[in-house]
């Protein structure tokens, strides 16, 4: 597999679903720069928030408030720290539970513009 591939947890939040990353496949820096040495854990760098530079990338929370409506998963946040950017989202469920359909987006007037993501379900023992 080329690029890099997270495991990302969905788990239940107050009335809503949030979701963290808890594994990597490339989670150590392999290069040295302002975020850190080589070998150092991948720190979230691209946050516009200063504080928030230093904190890890396994175990971020980068998604947050979905609630379900009539299968969709609405009214959520989506976090993408390759950019520092939190986009509107909703997520879909394929019927047999293993794909999670996610569309991040952005409101322009009244035009939605995003993109469209898979996250295929893995099973515990792979991360």
């Amino acid at each position: 597999d080329e690029g890099e591939w997270s495991h990302v947890e969905v788990y239940p939040c107050e009335d809503r679903y949030c979701g963290r990353i808890v594994w990597l496949s490339h989670p150590l820096s392999d290069e040295a720069g302002a975020w850190g040495e080589v070998g150092d854990p991948k720190v979230d760098w691209h946050n516009p928030d200063e504080e928030l530079k230093s904190r890890p990338i396994v175990g971020l929370e980068l998604m947050h408030s979905f609630r379900v409506d009539d299968g969709k998963w609405k009214d959520g946040r989506i976090y993408d720290p390759d950019n520092g950017k939190t986009y509107r989202s909703e997520l879909t469920l394929a019927s047999d539970g293993q794909v999670l359909r996610v569309r991040g987006y952005v409101k322009i007037v009244f035009v939605n513009i995003g993109r469209t993501t898979e996250w295929t379900r893995v099973s515990d023992s792979a991360s």
